[in-house]
Parts: C-alpha cells; sequence; structure tokens
C-alpha cells in the first residue's frame, strides 16, 4: 500500500495454517529471536514483523506473563505459574554491568505459541483497536 508516495507496510497478521510453516527452535529462544522466527517467512511481503511488544501483550492477557513494577525500576513481564508450566523460563544473566532476568521461551513455549496464534492474534487486534481509539480521542 502506498501513501504519500511511500511503500506503507500492513500490521503482521498470521493464520495458523500460514504458521504451518514455522517450527520451533531446538533452543530456547528470546521474545526478540521468536518474533523474527514466526515473522521470518514473510519477509518480503508487504507485511511489518511480529513487535515483540505485541506479542507479550498478548501472552500478559492470556495470563502466561505478568507485569511487574520493581521498586524504583521499570515495567517487566516475568512468566505466571501457568506460563512456567507451558516453558516459558526467566533466566538470570551477569554481564560486567550487573545482573539481570531474561525471560526465554523454550521450544515447549514456542510451540504452545504457534499452535494458538489465532488466539494470540485476536489479543493483538483488541490491542491495536484500543490505541488506535485512544490517538482518536486525542484528537
Amino acid at each position: 500500500m502506498k501513501k504519500d508516495g511511500f511503500e506503507v507496510k500492513e500490521p503482521f497478521a498470521a493464520t495458523a495454517q500460514e504458521l504451518k510453516q514455522v517450527m520451533p527452535a531446538d533452543r530456547a529462544l528470546s521474545v526478540t529471536a521468536l518474533c523474527g522466527r514466526i515473522s521470518e517467512p514473510f519477509a518480503g511481503e508487504n507485511r511489518k514483523k511480529l513487535c515483540y511488544r505485541e506479542l507479550t501483550g498478548a501472552l500478559v492477557g492470556m495470563g502466561l506473563l505478568e507485569e511487574r513494577t520493581p521498586e524504583g525500576g521499570k515495567k517487566e513481564k516475568r512468566p505466571t505459574a501457568l506460563g512456567l508450566s507451558i516453558g516459558i523460563i526467566a533466566e538470570e544473566r551477569k554481564s560486567r554491568t550487573g545482573s539481570r532476568t531474561v525471560v526465554l521461551y523454550a521450544p515447549s513455549a514456542q510451540r504452545y505459541i504457534l499452535d494458538r496464534f489465532e488466539i494470540i492474534m485476536q489479543h493483538i487486534e483488541a490491542a491495536r483497536k484500543e490505541r488506535r481509539g485512544a490517538r482518536q480521542s486525542r484528537k
């Protein structure tokens, strides 16, 4: 689609049928890597990549992740008991600048997400609609 002479990509969307070609990795992935893996078959098409914020927002809506704000910190997402049961894990990583918690998606969690992607897309579409409504009300 073109707008003002520029190519504008459609927001990411995929059906369960389209995602049958996506296989889980054989190792745990970060949310960014998982979004890249899900988006990869659609590269070159007129669609944006799946945004990690949209995916994690949907997973919060499904009860697999929860949002927390540690004292004096910024918001973070962590797996719930349900998320842990499907293979979403929180792992402590250390670096020269300190330690941080990384949320990873084991192959079982990746399969769960791929198998339920139509539900995830419903959550994503609802969030998009809500953001559009909020933008319209500000105008």
